[in-house]
């Protein structure tokens, strides 16, 4: 389950290949209603189902993290 800022779908679309490589698949996303004085920071859980083993090649050293993000698929 991951907390994410409304809208989510940049966030969202961004990270769909890092779940998918991770084993994961995204199952459901849940708006979340806050209290009246913070409401127009609106936020929405994403849930995120493990549907398979993840690569054995992670978790990755830090500075392979920053380096090469997971978030976009590498260009052949």
């Amino acid at each position: 389950m991951a907390m994410k800022g409304n809208p989510p779908e940049a966030e969202l679309s961004e990270g769909e290949h890092a779940i998918r490589l991770l084993g994961g698949r995204m199952s459901e996303t849940i708006e979340v209603p806050l209290l009246e004085e913070v409401r127009a920071r609106q936020r929405t859980l994403v849930i995120i189902e493990k549907v398979k083993e993840t690569p054995r090649q992670y978790p990755r050293k830090p500075g392979q993290m920053k380096k090469h993000p997971l978030g976009r698929k590498k260009d052949s």
